[in-house]
C-alpha cells in the first residue's frame, strides 16, 4: 500500500491556490527567505534556496493580497534542498485561518478551470479608464492557462474590466476580461487574473491534462 500524502497536500480536503508573495521562515535562530508558490488552509509550498530539514518546526511570516499579514507556526513536511519545501501549518489562529480561507475562496473559481503553467512574458496591457480614456501599461505574466492567466501590473484593475493584451514579440493581440485582483503581490504590484472570452489559443502551446505537470516558476 502506498503511503498517504500529507493532509495539507490533499486537494479534496484543502484546496490549494496560487499565491505570489515573499515569505520568511525562521527556525533555530536561522532565517530563510523565499517565495510562496501555492497555499491552502493546511499549508503551503515555499520556493527557496535555503531549506530546513523535513520535520523541522518553523515560524513563517508572509502577506496576503489585500493587506493581510500571517505569522504562523509550521512543520516542514518535505524538502528539496536548494529549491523548495512544503510546510504544514500548526494551530493557526482564527484570524489567520479566516484570512487564508477567504483568499482561497476568492481565487479558487478563477484557477480551477484548467492547468496553469508558470511563465514570465512581457505584454502590453491596454484598457479604458472610468472616463473612457485609453490607457496602457507594460506588464509581465506569471501564470498561463488555456482560458487566461495572471499578470503583475502597477494599475490594480477591477474585476469586470475589459482589457486587450498585445504580444509584440509574437505579433498577437487578444481581448480578455479581469476576473481577479489581488493587492500586495510581488514587488508591491497588483496581481491581475484574466480570462479570454473566446475559445482559442492565445499562448500558442499545448497545456498538459495532468495537474501534476504544473511547472515551477
Amino acid at each position: 500500500m502506498e503511503p498517504s500524502a500529507p493532509p495539507w497536500r490533499n486537494p479534496r480536503r484543502h484546496p490549494r491556490v496560487t499565491l505570489v508573495t515573499q515569505v520568511e521562515s525562521r527556525a533555530r535562530g536561522q532565517t530563510c527567505l523565499g517565495r510562496v508558490e501555492n497555499i491552502s488552509v493546511g499549508g503551503m509550498l515555499v520556493l527557496t534556496r535555503d531549506t530546513f530539514e523535513a520535520g523541522s518546526e518553523v515560524v513563517v511570516r508572509f502577506n496576503l493580497p489585500g493587506g493581510g499579514h500571517v505569522e504562523a507556526a509550521a512543520r516542514v513536511m518535505h524538502t528539496r534542498p536548494g529549491a523548495q519545501m512544503g510546510v504544514q501549518f500548526i494551530n493557526l489562529t482564527e484570524d489567520d485561518r479566516r484570512a487564508i480561507v477567504g483568499y482561497v475562496q476568492e481565487v479558487k473559481p478563477y484557477i480551477r478551470r484548467s492547468v496553469r503553467l508558470a511563465r514570465r512574458t512581457t505584454l502590453l496591457l491596454r484598457w479604458k479608464d472610468s472616463e473612457g480614456n485609453p490607457r496602457e501599461e507594460v506588464v509581465e505574466t506569471r501564470l498561463w492557462s488555456r482560458h487566461g492567466g495572471m499578470l503583475l501590473a502597477e494599475t490594480p484593475l477591477k474585476p469586470g474590466t475589459d482589457i486587450t493584451l498585445a504580444w509584440p514579440e509574437k505579433g498577437k493581440e487578444g481581448r480578455a476580461r479581469v476576473v481577479y485582483r489581488g493587492l500586495g503581490g510581488e514587488e508591491g504590484l497588483a496581481e491581475v487574473g484574466f480570462e479570454f472570452p473566446e475559445a482559442g489559443n492565445f499562448w500558442g502551446i499545448e497545456f498538459p491534462a495532468d495537474p501534476k505537470l504544473w511547472e515551477p516558476m
